[in-house]
């Protein structure tokens, strides 16, 4: 149990995934905006037409 643990601390933080906390770009900002404008218009129109 204690082997299994140690293993997948290595891993985590050999991991690329996890790098220093960065500040997310002006693209990925603004694509998220508009994913959720497109998911709030979706949840108004299920709204206005049950």
């Amino acid at each position: 149990m204690k082997r299994r643990k140690s293993k997948f601390l290595n891993t985590a933080q050999d991991s690329p995934e996890i790098p220093s906390i960065r500040a997310p770009s002006v693209q990925e900002i603004s694509s998220i905006r508009a994913l959720s404008i497109q998911a709030l218009n979706l949840l108004q129109l299920s709204y206005r037409h049950p």
